[in-house]
């Protein structure tokens, strides 16, 4: 068993040599800020979801919104763990919306991940941002507009987080400047954020708390943590 510290050592070493293997492989550093696309991101001619279902379930009332549009972010670090080396195997993961209202879905990860994002009826998102170092994939919802930002396939890595707080903050997936990211690439404050090193689903309930695959153990960058904007928080507790 190894210790904390060597984990999050191996975790920067893996980063490292992976931001290093890409430099040579195209000759140019990672873009870390998103290139041309200096501010919000345009979805305008983003890829239509369809292949993901809708589910018909009421799920949980989430009352008044508290964004507009409220953006909610799902980080892990990957989906599956038989990576090794030059070998990055796509891992599968499933996003169930129980929120309803107008909002944004943001779904991180280092490692390439399919997303299956489901929703109820009521649960207006109203695009889904999938970030990574390595490829990422999305089925969404029928309407849903989808835009991916991943280092792999678009040469942009806004970042990665599975953990808050941020334990490490030079592990190299840092959670502050994935949150500022995504806030730069909204146009919107983080409403909510949740994650874990290694997770395969996760359920977004209507009062914003999460069901999720992830350890639910106190403390660690390995189990289920996370948090609710103050603005959000009070909007609940008023209810």
């Amino acid at each position: 068993m190894f210790s904390h510290g060597v984990l999050r050592l191996s975790l920067r070493g893996v980063l490292l040599l992976a931001l290093v293997a890409g430099c040579a492989t195209s000759g140019d550093a990672p873009d870390m800020r998103g290139g041309a696309n200096s501010g919000a991101i345009d979805v305008g001619n983003g890829p239509q979801g369809g292949n993901g279902t809708t589910d018909s379930g009421d799920g949980h009332d989430g009352g008044e919104t508290c964004g507009n549009p409220e953006v909610h972010v799902i980080g892990v670090y990957e989906a599956r763990g038989d990576h090794s080396g030059g070998t990055h195997p796509t891992g599968n993961a499933v996003v169930h919306v129980e929120r309803t209202g107008p909002q944004v879905l943001v779904l991180s990860s280092y490692e390439p991940v399919n997303w299956k994002v489901t929703a109820v009826p009521n649960a207006n998102i109203q695009y889904i941002l999938a970030l990574g170092y390595h490829a990422q994939s999305v089925e969404a919802p029928q309407g849903v507009e989808v835009k991916v930002l991943d280092y792999e396939t678009q040469g942009v890595f806004a970042g990665c987080a599975y953990e808050y707080p941020d334990d490490d903050p030079h592990s190299g997936c840092e959670t502050p400047q994935l949150l500022e990211e995504v806030k730069r690439l909204t146009g919107q404050a983080v409403s909510s954020f949740h994650g874990c090193y290694q997770g395969t689903s996760f359920t977004l309930h209507g009062d914003l708390s999460v069901d999720s695959s992830c350890p639910a153990g106190p403390g660690g960058d390995y189990n289920l943590s996370g948090y609710v904007s103050q603005v959000c928080s009070a909007s609940l507790i008023a209810r």
